[in-house]
């Protein structure tokens, strides 16, 4: 009896003890995950998670510590009566039969073990090498034409993959009860679960592999994919980022990429350019040839725009009630494409706005009472006349808004000079008229009026007297 007591009191002793074991490694524990900076991924702080499956893995080795110390008082015990003697041998032979068995299983599993940890560290060694191997080719690729970094990263994806695969499907074999119909079991519903529930990652990735190996985008393009406008910043094996102008970055799955059609603004140009354009309706009273010149000095007074190739314009339509003039340009920067593009625009109002050029379309519901075309004689306008465009960048100083006004007071000055012209020219037709019409008067004067052959007072061209 009394070494029962001595016994519990010692049972009581390292359960306090494991208590004590328990709050010291946990509290050691929680200090180590806090100081590590491997459990950083990029963003992801993984220490809490961490330090939450440390706490629970101490706690299962506790529970396991206190149930064999439990289960050791109670051996124990039951031996100090002869009643429950029996039953303390018949404990103390299922508990070396089970640790006669789990250390059969252990010894028998070790030749597997070591086989798939062989196989892991192969594998995972295979795997570093092509990666560091395919990360000399994209460092090349960035400085080689034509090679494009993306298509590289995808490649070691792939390899890493299928080398991982291999090395799974080989070590499989080998891993402890692999054999077992259980174990069998559960590998079928597992491979049902990841093949029915994996469909749609499945077609993304398959669709970012065509996304890159097609090179329809690369990173930094400017691209318009169905109604999304903006620059690439990533390419995913499952969506593609795109930076829109308001700044605003927008993911697309890689299975709508594939569906949507793909307008490429960075390809045709040089490196780091991009295409644009913009458009305008005229009305037909506007001749072509001013319009043409006003889109053209727009550009030009554009500080962004690319001098060569020069920029063109095209008319892209005639309607009913308008023509529709397309401007089409490059950009030097095609990360600035949409800032350049509200600039040519600002400055396509102020060349217009300038020679007093409507833009906005006109819209007929009758016939007009006459017809709207552009007069004999007024078909060059300014500035379409003297106006060339040039390679030269608009100076530093430009100010398009000064040089209007300078212009405008310069044709205000023409046309006061044109006015007094066409005054003077009334006045002097006018005076004509006059002196026409009296010439006239004198013409059509009554016979009476005049004097006749035989008036005395007639004067005589003969006598000198007359």
């Amino acid at each position: 009896m009394g070494l029962a007591l001595a016994a519990t009191i010692g049972l009581g002793a390292v359960l306090w003890l494991l208590a004590l074991i328990k709050r010291v490694t946990i509290k050691r524990a929680r200090k180590s995950v806090a100081r590590s900076e491997r459990l950083r991924v990029r963003d992801a702080d993984l220490r809490p998670y961490a330090a939450e499956a440390v706490e629970r893995l101490i706690g299962i080795v506790n529970l396991g510590l206190i149930g064999v110390s439990l289960y050791i008082w109670l051996e124990f015990c039951l031996t100090r009566f002869p009643y429950t003697s029996p039953w303390s041998a018949a404990l103390g032979t299922q508990l070396w039969e089970l640790a006669r068995w789990i250390v059969d299983g252990v010894l028998e599993a070790i030749p597997g073990l070591i086989v798939v940890a062989l196989a892991f560290f192969v594998t995972r060694g295979i795997a570093r090498a092509i990666s560091v191997a395919v990360a000399r080719i994209e460092r090349r690729a960035e400085r080689t034409e034509g090679v494009a970094p993306e298509t590289v990263r995808a490649t070691r994806r792939l390899a890493v993959a299928a080398v991982w695969i291999f090395g799974i499907v080989f070590a499989y074999p080998h891993l402890p009860g692999a054999q077992s119909d259980a174990f069998k079991g559960v590998s079928v519903v597992l491979g049902l679960m990841v093949t029915l529930g994996s469909s749609g990652l499945v077609n993304q990735m398959m669709s970012g592999f065509v996304v890159l190996y097609s090179k329809a985008v690369r990173s930094g393009e400017v691209v318009r994919i169905g109604d999304i406008e903006g620059q690439v910043t990533d390419l995913g094996l499952l969506a593609t980022r795109v930076l829109l102008p308001s700044g605003e970055e927008v993911s697309i799955p890689n299975a709508v990429v594939v569906t949507r059609e793909i307008t490429n603004f960075s390809r045709g140009p040089g490196e780091g350019r991009a295409v644009a354009s913009t458009s305008v309706t005229i009305g037909y009273d506007t001749p072509w040839r001013q319009v043409r010149a006003l889109l053209l000095l727009a550009a030009q007074r554009t500080d962004g725009v690319a001098r060569e190739p020069a920029p063109r314009v095209t008319q892209t339509n005639l309607s009913d009630w308008f023509a529709e003039y397309r401007l089409i340009f490059e950009v030097e920067d095609g990360k600035r494409r949409a800032a350049i593009i509200n600039q040519v625009h600002a400055a396509i109002q102020d060349a217009f706005n300038e020679y007093g050029v409507q833009i906005m379309s006109p819209h007929f519901v009758g016939q007009p009472d006459s017809p709207i075309v552009v007069p004999r004689g007024a078909q060059e306008p300014e500035p379409a006349p003297r106006f060339r465009f040039t390679k030269e960048a608009p100076p530093a100083s430009f100010d398009p808004v000064e040089q209007a006004a300078q212009q405008r007071a310069e044709r205000e000055a023409e046309e006061q000079a044109k006015t007094e012209r066409v005054r003077l020219r009334e006045e002097r037709g006018q005076a004509e008229k006059e002196e026409k019409a009296r010439a006239k008067e004198a013409e059509q004067a009554p016979e009476g009026d005049q004097p006749s052959e035989d008036d005395p007072e007639r004067p005589n061209p003969v006598d000198p007297a007359s």
